[in-house]
């Protein structure tokens, strides 16, 4: 409904605390926000009040797209919390991502992360706008997510190293589970070898899609399970991105060396 307005979305915890939620607002400066334990200076919308709205009349509304997907909010961990701008437009498939993500209306993808979270919110609802099925996690059970993935025949999914580590050391695990994987893509944090050797026994390598990112959006890295054996412990080539390893100075440093990694994206209005 937001993106049919032309608006700009921006997920948040629904549990988040009172105080947490103002600091937030304060800087996204809402036009209205949509739930049912917390209070605004802007109009707060509850699910009874949308229930309400069942008699409007239901015509189509004029074409509007927002420019802005959606706004990510970071932890405010190291400070305040600060919104991210996702700068791409709102229009079906016009992501980038989908050459490793897949586009399948006939697929189904795992969600294991909070809906508020870039891997629960941005890789699973352009699925489900394709047409495809989403299969929500309340909350991540390893046993539970192998049954699903065999249940649902589930095509996609994303998760951090954690949860594949909690998933390849269930007991009986065979690959007949996973026969409709066709993408698990990984990322977060540095994934243990021994992890990935597991899973290359239960999926086929291209399904192995190892990510390296950040919410900015400053571009990704990434490469499959295929190159694994040639690559071991690699996060993959970048992806419409330069990038570069430097020294503390900004100099280039040579392979093997140590340093900050520059990321910048090839098309900066991306």
């Amino acid at each position: 409904a937001f993106w049919k307005l032309g608006g700009t979305l921006l997920p948040l915890r629904h549990d988040q605390p009172q105080w947490e939620m103002d600091r937030l607002l304060a800087i996204a400066e809402p036009a209205v926000l949509v739930s049912d334990t917390h209070t605004a200076i802007c109009p707060v919308l509850a699910r009874t009040d949308l229930a309400a709205t069942s008699d409007l009349p239901d015509h189509a509304l004029d074409d509007h797209t927002s420019h802005v997907m959606y706004l990510g909010a970071s932890s405010g961990s190291t400070g305040s919390p600060k919104l991210i701008e996702i700068p791409f437009p709102a229009v079906l498939a016009s992501d980038h991502q989908a050459r490793f993500m897949g586009s399948d209306d006939t697929g189904a993808v795992l969600v294991t992360s909070p809906l508020y979270h870039v891997n629960g919110f941005q890789f699973a609802t352009p699925q489900l706008l394709e047409g495809a099925r989403a299969v929500v996690m309340e909350k991540f059970d390893a046993a539970l997510a192998v049954d699903l993935i065999e249940r649902h025949r589930i095509t996609l999914c994303i998760m951090v190293p954690t949860m594949l580590q909690r998933i390849v050391r269930l007991p009986g695990l065979t690959a007949e589970r996973f026969a409709s994987i066709e993408r698990i893509i990984i990322g977060g944090a540095k994934t243990p070898e021994w992890v990935i050797d597991r899973l290359l026994e239960l999926v086929r390598p291209e399904a192995l899609v190892f990510v390296y990112g950040s919410t900015e959006r400053l571009g990704v890295v990434t490469m499959t399970g295929a190159d694994w054996a040639d690559h071991r412990g690699a996060a993959g080539l970048p992806q419409d991105v330069e990038l570069s390893i430097r020294d503390a100075d900004g100099n280039p440093v040579p392979p093997g060396e140590v340093g900050e990694i520059h990321m910048r994206p090839l098309d900066p209005g991306r």
